[in-house]
């Protein structure tokens, strides 16, 4: 799931995107065939980025493409910004079977193994994935 627009705010719009594979037959043999595409790229109307707003924006969109979170979901990433993080606590489905995306969590480490962590939060996935394993 991603947010982007203008700075102002006015028409943003928010992104989610699914992967699937599925198995096709090519040249007398089975391959994994993966598949990227857009679910929702819809405007987002709210001023404000909460994780609420966001977990109403997602429950619109899987609602009106009749997408049960509950049961049509098998995982779910959010880039582990609180909002969505947020947001996948509060959408019913997303909660259990969601979790920060694995690059997000690789460049927020590298950041943080530099000293460029802009966040105030002391991010512990961060310093699990820099810091030397205990003897």
């Amino acid at each position: 799931m991603e947010i982007f627009g203008p700075a102002a705010r006015l028409k943003n719009r928010l992104c989610v995107n699914i992967t699937t594979s599925t198995c096709a037959k090519k040249d007398g043999r089975m391959e994994i065939v993966p598949c990227d595409e857009i679910m929702i790229f819809d405007q987002f109307h709210e001023l404000s980025h909460t994780g609420k707003h966001i977990a109403n924006w997602l429950e619109e969109g899987f609602g009106s493409r009749s997408i049960n979170t509950d049961k049509d979901l098998v995982m779910y990433t959010a880039d582990g910004a609180a909002n969505g993080i947020k947001a996948m606590e509060l959408v019913p489905g997303i909660d259990e079977n969601g979790d920060v995306c694995l690059a997000h969590d690789q460049q927020r480490a590298i950041f943080h193994a530099f000293g460029l962590s802009t966040s105030s939060i002391d991010d512990k996935t961060c310093k699990n994935l820099t810091s030397p394993p205990s003897s």
